[in-house]
């Protein structure tokens, strides 16, 4: 539009610029060039609505933010990208039916919670599941074969959201509870993460944190002890792997979600929280009250034992742990370690490329340190040992228990797959699954067990673990089935256990309530089970395993016979 550059004309000058003005816009405006005017700014209103596209991706039609239309949005999209995801990438590939059931369950367990349980009531028939919600029937198709069709499930979903849950905060977590419901029939591991859960990752990541220092599990729905942190205040109070908590405070586990549980023991340094644990062979929950510290995790520890033993003891695998530990071991070498020891009990695991560097101190060039196996090409991998390690040659022995776990799994069965180390303690705890955090268009994300780690000879870790060369248990410990993975005990238990075997059987009593032992410090002089790997490799230098196997015989079986010796010694005093 022309304009005068004379703003101070007034009068008469003034009305003949007016005047110009509306003969220059009369010739100017023509009929063509309004309409491409208008069909422009009707342009610029829809994308202003819809956003601009970015790349090749074409926006979608849920992706319209709520204000553009005036209207609260509706969070199923995220319920379906969760499908979608867990669809294409968990291990176990499960079926439509099997995620859609278990959503239906994550929403219809949160009505009946929030609401009460006559506000909604479920019935199944014939691969149909039915909702009466008010005078509102919706019904919902779980056959397999629907791949991939949430259609009559989002009738359902948002037939409870418009009458219970409203608000966009409700409506987020009445979806949050869905996704969960998805995920809880998968895998124990598996896991949705909000945006807040995210934040609460983060700080593991800092290396310290305000807590009680125990690694938790679900294991069989039940909130389940890996191991306490040694020198934390759950250590020192005498918490064990394998206990399970059953409360904290006064909330009750049942259901509870790792990030849940973790959420309510950690706290500010000085504080208390109480948690009661169920314990085999006792007959009442054990009460602790713990006051919360700053759990700060020193992965490595070293010392020279007698005979010139190496003791290497690694917590866990984070980013520092190979560099720590290769700096110990090199300084052991330097001092002429006739033999090493690699302490791996009670680690939980941590970084898997830290047990492949680790693994990788120890063997040789060409050996196949772990892979995994998963549902998309992408999860399967394959780690080998790319050189020789610098300690490939000293005579080793690897002690574990039931709290090592994850990755110090992979370690241990590299080293016996590989002959390089014999392993002796008792079973390990058995976690070996692959978790990929995959996140959602809200901010929130879901951890997905994509797939399974497998040793190098192909023996599956997940809920079986790794089985020592020479079982070894400290003093005190009398029970052969304490430290068996559930699974597998389930399954002995099937079978009526031979005499002296030690485990019970259907129709048998359960053991009688054990004697209070004294916590051992693993490392310290009362060790057993440092003891015995010291004294083989003491008397049999050697880096056969066959030939530290034969002498660990050896040693066992004198110990068994003076313990008995000793026993029937005090039997026969009056």
């Amino acid at each position: 539009m022309w304009t005068p550059r004379n703003e101070e004309v007034g009068g008469k000058g003034k009305s003949a610029i007016i005047a110009l003005k509306r003969v220059r816009l009369k010739n100017t405006l023509k009929p063509l060039d309004i309409k491409r005017n208008v069909l422009a700014l009707l342009l610029l209103v829809v994308a202003l609505g819809l956003g601009f596209p970015s790349g090749t991706v074409r926006p979608m039609w849920r992706s319209v933010p709520a204000p553009a239309w005036g209207l609260a949005e509706s969070p199923f999209h995220v319920i379906e990208e969760a499908f979608s995801i867990l669809r294409k990438n968990h291990h176990s590939d499960p079926q439509p039916s099997k995620i859609i059931r278990g959503a239906m369950d994550g929403v219809y367990e949160k009505v009946k919670a929030d609401e009460g349980a006559n506000r909604i009531q479920q019935t199944e028939k014939n691969e149909v599941i039915t909702w009466r919600v008010g005078k509102k029937a919706v019904k919902v198709s779980i056959e397999d074969h629907v791949e991939g069709d949430l259609e009559s499930f989002e009738r359902a979903f948002e037939t409870v959201r418009t009458a219970y849950y409203p608000e966009e905060n409700q409506s987020r977590d009445l979806a949050y509870a869905a996704i969960r419901g998805m995920m809880k029939p998968l895998d124990p591991h598996s896991a949705l993460m909000t945006p807040e859960t995210f934040r609460e990752l983060q700080v593991e990541t800092k290396g310290e944190f305000g807590g009680i220092g125990i690694e938790i599990t679900i294991r069989d729905g039940k909130l389940t002890v890996v191991s306490p942190i040694e020198g934390t205040p759950a250590h020192r109070l005498g918490i064990k792997a394998n206990d399970h908590i059953i409360k904290i405070e006064d909330f009750d586990t049942k259901g509870i979600s790792l990030l849940g549980a973790v959420r309510r023991m950690r706290g500010r340094k000085g504080t208390t929280v109480t948690i009661q644990v169920s314990r085999k062979n006792y007959d009442k929950p054990l009460i602790f009250s713990i006051v919360r510290d700053i759990i700060q995790i020193r992965t490595v520890k070293t010392k020279m034992l007698p005979g010139k033993i190496g003791y290497l003891r690694l917590r866990s695998f984070v980013e520092s742990s190979s560099t720590d530990l290769l700096r110990a071991a090199r300084k052991m070498k330097k001092d002429q370690a006739r033999g090493l020891i690699l302490d791996l009990r009670n680690n939980p695991g941590g970084l898997l490329r830290q047990a492949v560097q680790v693994s990788d101190m120890f063997l040789g060039r060409g050996s196949t340190i772990v892979y995994t196996k998963g549902k998309r090409p992408e999860h399967n991998l394959r780690f080998v040992d790319k050189r020789p390690g610098p300690f490939d040659r000293i005579p080793m022995v690897v002690l574990v228990n039931s709290g090592s776990a994850s990755a110090s799994e992979i370690v241990t069965g590299a080293l016996q797959d590989l002959h390089r180390a014999l392993v002796i303690g008792t079973r390990t705890f058995g976690k070996g699954s692959v978790q990929t955090i995959i996140p959602l268009s809200d901010g929130a994300g879901l951890r997905v067990t994509t797939a399974l780690y497998y040793t190098s000879k192909g023996r599956e870790i997940q809920t079986k673990g790794i089985l020592p060369d020479a079982i070894v248990r400290q003093p005190g410990d009398t029970r052969s089935d304490d430290f068996v993975l559930e699974k597998e005990f389930l399954r002995r238990q099937g079978n009526k256990a031979p005499a002296g075997d030690g485990n019970i059987s259907k129709g048998d009593s359960p053991h009688p309530k054990p004697k209070s032992v004294r916590p051992i410090e693993l490392g310290s002089k009362d060790d057993h089970q440092l003891n015995v790997a010291r004294r083989i490799l003491d008397e049999m230098p050697d880096r056969r395993v066959a030939r530290l196997m034969i002498r660990a015989r050896q040693i066992l079986s004198a110990i068994g016979k003076e313990q008995a010796r000793i026993e029937r010694e005090g039997e026969a005093r009056p």
